[in-house]
């Protein structure tokens, strides 16, 4: 087994419904994590198509993306990698005694990209994406869990106003998705075997499916703008078989920007409660499932971002330079069947290039 899969390996393997208790979404913005992920009643740029579409008729202006890869890793990771530097990965001896160290934790790593193109009520956009999670388990015979999955998806949507200044704004999208998924337990033995790459390749499952969103967002014409947003992710959903889930899950969020100093500045608070069926897991925990943060907007080149996802702190800030976006976020993903027993600490840092 070769370093890169230890580290971020298995970038073509893919991921059905985790063995964890980490919410299963599709897609997580740079930008929304910054603020805690709170994006139902935001939605105002080309990712509204994977929160809320209705947030495309809150749209000022034209924006789009020729690329803007990002990567998303683990806290767990970067601590481990002088370990796996120094680890014979095909000696039998010494990857078990590297997955004995850490048994029991997480190493998490995605990478993406997604070029859209978006304007007041429509946009597209492509998405390609790996999702990796390795995870150590016992000691006294270790093994390795490794859940990941890789999709190729396109995306479409529309967004329409309604009642005076379309006050009320009512989104549709849809999308194609073909994921391949992986979900397995692997011994020392399988792992440092001739031909495991091979070998995890056949267990991949690989589906396709259609997939549609819907969603509305209502915004009151008084001081800070407040409005309240409720999306349907997945009302139609994919069947993707063994591939992986995309289950209908419904988001509520509330919001509020008011602009300053001749619109020079741009304050945005906002909360969520998303997947109020308990979809995305097997568990029922409420503040796994709250997220609230803000973000304020300097002359239009530097945003800072802070909040709270799932109990845990975000931050994150985007410097603009007109055709050159640099995006940063880091927050955390609770592993656990309730907030505050396992943190999986994570960094993202995306680039685009585009308006």
């Amino acid at each position: 087994m070769k370093k890169t899969i230890a580290l971020a390996a298995l970038s073509l393997a893919v991921a059905a419904p985790s063995m964890s208790a980490e919410l299963n979404n599709f897609f997580k913005s740079t930008r929304a994590m910054g603020m805690g992920n709170a994006f139902t009643a935001v939605s105002n740029d080309g990712t509204a198509l994977f929160y809320n579409p209705a947030g495309l008729n809150k749209m000022e202006t034209f924006n789009f993306a020729i690329i803007n890869p990002y990567i998303d890793v683990g806290q767990n990771l970067i601590d481990a990698k002088s370990d796996v530097d120094d680890t014979d990965l095909n000696s039998n001896t010494e990857l078990a005694d590297l997955l004995k160290k850490y048994v029991g934790e997480s190493f998490h790593v995605s990478t993406g990209f997604y070029p859209y193109f978006a304007k007041k009520n429509f946009a597209f956009a492509v998405l390609g994406k790996t999702d990796v999670t390795l995870t150590p388990h016992t000691p006294s015979n270790p093994r390795l869990e490794i859940d990941a999955k890789a999709s190729v998806s396109g995306h479409l949507g529309f967004a329409m106003g309604f009642l005076e200044n379309d006050a009320l704004s009512v989104g549709l999208g849809g999308k194609f998705v073909h994921m391949e998924g992986l979900s397995n337990i692997y011994t020392v033995a399988e792992m440092t075997a001739d031909g495991f790459e091979d070998r995890v390749k056949d267990d991949m499952a690989k589906e396709q499916g259609f997939g549609a969103d819907i969603g509305a967002i209502y915004t009151m014409p008084v001081f800070f703008h407040p409005a309240f947003g409720v999306s349907i992710q997945n009302a139609l959903e994919p069947d993707l078989g063994d591939a992986g889930e995309m289950p209908t899950t419904v988001n509520l969020g509330v919001s509020a920007t008011e602009k300053f100093a001749d619109d020079w500045i741009t304050l945005t608070l906002a909360a969520d409660y998303v997947d109020i069926t308990n979809q995305l897991s097997n568990d029922d925990d409420v503040t796994k499932r709250l997220h609230a943060g803000m973000e304020l907007w300097l002359s239009k080149r530097l945003a800072l971002r802070a909040g709270m996802s799932q109990g845990y702190f975000t931050a994150g800030a985007t410097l603009n330079l007109w055709l050159v976006n640099l995006d940063y976020a880091t927050y955390a993903e609770e592993l656990g069947v309730e907030s505050g027993t396992v943190e999986d600490r994570r960094h993202v840092i995306q680039l685009s290039i585009g308006l």
